[in-house]
C-alpha cells in the first residue's frame, strides 16, 4: 500500500516538474 501511494506521489511530483519545465 505504501509503495503504491509513494509511486503516485512521485508521479504527481514528476508531472508538476514537467509542467514547470514546459512553462
Amino acid at each position: 500500500y505504501g509503495a503504491i501511494v509513494g509511486n503516485i506521489v512521485l508521479r504527481l511530483k514528476d508531472k508538476q516538474l514537467a509542467a514547470r519545465l514546459a512553462l
